[in-house]
């Protein structure tokens, strides 16, 4: 597999378009850290992470003979695109672009909406069915051609000279709306043909994968690519929020707990995590306290709110989940003190379900550690909590602006899992690697903004009924007042400044 090392940061002053000022911004090239493509005829296939293209259509069905042939339905292909993704503290998303390189152009128009799974490479359709059901039900973030010669793959001969160079292939997607919303380390994309017409579809569209090996038509040596060339990637412009702020936060308390037993683990260092079917159960408490500013949803907005795990022994079943606990944890606590609120987690829904991180049957202590696992961020899960947290100042429900968690295994497994607590010291394993303290420590990012107007208030100073009359949008960009779009605009008249609703 080629690595990706898209990701870079580049500072230049950006035009908002706006009469007003200008900001500065900050462009990031995020990586293609996932891509795959599944088909609903084969739901149990896991091998399409390592192709180099994304492949997607719709594959007619057909039941009967002759006369009789009727089309009943389809089966789909679907492509998924997941990049890695940060927002800087103090910044906003001003724009979005995921740009990508077509390989073959044969299909009906392609749509693309986003994803808000995490999908791994190894994904099977039965495995995402339920998460491409939801994604299709949003709304598309694109419909239309790919770039690129109809009815062609990009090596083909039989290309007009127009095409025979990389730019003619390339797609430059505006995707701001979608990526302002996201929360979280990664954003996800699907490509399918949803929206094409009811119609025996069955050539492909098809984009290259950051797996892909160059390209290079022989019809037309002066057309070649590299595999870097090809790789997609998804490129964001921030800009400056003065009212953002962002806050980590350690644990005021974390511990283990475990059946049938008194031990006071509150100073170990780690928590096991382990649920065996002889009647074992091990699981992991930790409170925060939320700053005052989450909670009051009148004058701050919460953009993301992150938990970071480091997952310092990888040695059982990987599936985790995180259930809401409903009383304060105290560090000397043992289950009999705490197993009615145990119970009472373990009989709700997830507020979320990951796989931990690290390298399978390995503890950070151990010899044999790889290379790829030699820091403590190959071993670290984040956690996305925003609408969790979110739903906690909407209901007013948290008054003391502590939450709990109980984390557990997803199902049963005789090794354990161990996360690091705030008690957790320097781990250098047997062949040399270290993971230093700082690094493993539990904590949950919040980041949130200061609510300000979004409009401009009416005022009024001198009244000019004969002023000719202009119209500006919230950005201060002036607009025609001929046939305004649904929206909200400033109408100046002189010098009197209105703010209007346009139906």
């Amino acid at each position: 597999m080629i690595k990706n090392l898209l990701t870079a940061a580049a500072f230049a002053l950006l035009a908002t378009g706006s009469a007003f000022a200008q900001q500065e911004a900050t462009v990031v090239k995020f990586a293609d850290v996932a891509d795959t493509w599944l088909r609903s005829s084969s739901e149990n296939e896991t091998s399409r992470g390592t192709a180099d293209k994304l492949e997607f259509r719709k594959e007619a069905i057909y039941e009967g003979e002759g006369d009789e042939k009727q089309l009943i339905g389809y089966h789909d292909y679907v492509g998924l695109l997941g990049f890695e993704y940060n927002l800087p503290a103090g910044m906003k998303v001003s724009k979005a672009t995921l740009y990508f390189v077509t390989e073959r152009f044969k299909g009906s128009k392609v749509t693309i909406q986003g994803y808000a799974n995490d999908f791994a490479e190894n994904a099977s359709w039965k495995q995402e069915a339920g998460n491409i059901e939801a994604a299709f039900a949003t709304e598309p973030l694109y419909v239309g051609d790919l770039a690129g010669q109809w009815n062609k793959a990009a090596f083909d001969n039989g290309l007009t000279e127009d095409k025979r160079n990389l730019a003619a292939w390339s797609n430059a997607i505006d995707v701001t709306e979608y990526v302002k919303t996201v929360r979280g380390t990664r954003v996800n994309f699907i490509f399918s043909q949803q929206d094409v017409d009811n119609a025996a579809v069955t050539n492909q569209n098809c984009i290259y994968s950051k797996e892909n090996n160059g390209l290079s038509n022989t019809n037309y040596p002066e057309f070649v690519a590299s595999a870097e060339d090809l790789v997609p990637y998804l490129e964001v412009v921030f800009v400056e929020d003065a009212n953002q702020s962002e806050e980590v936060l350690g644990t005021i308390a974390d511990t283990q707990i475990r059946k049938n037993n008194t031990t006071n683990y509150g100073g170990n260092g780690n928590m096991e995590i382990k649920t065996t079917a002889d009647g074992q159960e091990f699981y992991g408490l930790l409170e925060f306290k939320l700053p005052s500013e989450v909670l009051d949803q009148t004058n701050y907005t919460l953009n993301s709110a992150v938990l970071r795990l480091v997952c310092c022994q990888n040695k059982g079943s990987r599936p985790m989940n995180l259930f809401v606990y409903g009383n304060s944890v105290v560090e000397n606590t043992t289950f009999a003190n705490e197993q009615a609120h145990v119970t009472e987690a373990l009989a709700s829904e997830p507020v979320a379900s990951f796989e931990a991180k690290g390298q399978g049957t390995k503890a950070m202590g151990d010899d044999g550690i790889t290379e790829a696992y030699s820091t403590a961020e190959a071993w670290t899960s984040y956690i996305d909590l925003t609408d969790y947290i979110n739903s906690l100042g909407a209901a007013r429900s948290v008054t003391s602006g502590n939450v709990a968690f109980l984390l557990a295994k997803e199902g049963e497994h005789n090794d354990a899992m161990r996360f690091a607590t705030k008690e957790a010291t320097d781990i250098t394993s047997r062949n040399g690697y270290t993971f230093p303290a700082a690094d493993l420590y539990p904590q949950l990012t919040v980041n949130y903004s200061k609510k300000t107007s979004t409009g401009i208030e009416e005022i009024t100073v001198v009244e000019d009924e004969n002023a000719p009359v202009e119209y500006y949008n919230l950005s201060g960009m002036r607009v025609s007042g001929d046939n305004l779009t649904p929206g909200v605009y400033v109408k100046r008249q002189g010098a009197k400044a209105v703010k209007v609703y346009v139906k």
